[in-house]
């Protein structure tokens, strides 16, 4: 059975709370420009779960995540490259 940590209440995602998301595929030219260690980081959270932190002004979804030397980091994607992350029991 799959299931999700907490559901997203609509489409539109309420952009008042926060949800686990997953990011599911790097947008186009995202890593264009980025050091090594940043491409690295954004292609290994690709399907894992990551944090809503709130949208932009423009819509896109704030997200926050830890890679594996402990660092946070930031960024901005359109929603269409996020999805609910589905938890196996």
């Amino acid at each position: 059975m799959l299931t999700c940590r907490k559901w997203l209440q609509s489409d539109t995602h309420d952009k008042s709370d926060t949800h686990d998301l997953t990011v599911s595929q790097v947008p186009p030219g995202m890593l264009d420009d980025l050091p090594a260690e940043d491409q690295q980081a954004i292609t290994e959270i690709v399907g894992k779960p990551v944090l809503l932190v709130e949208y932009d002004g423009d819509g896109r979804a704030e997200l926050e995540f830890q890679d594996r030397d402990g660092n946070f980091h930031f960024i901005y994607v359109s929603p269409r490259f996020i999805r609910k992350t589905v938890y196996r029991q």
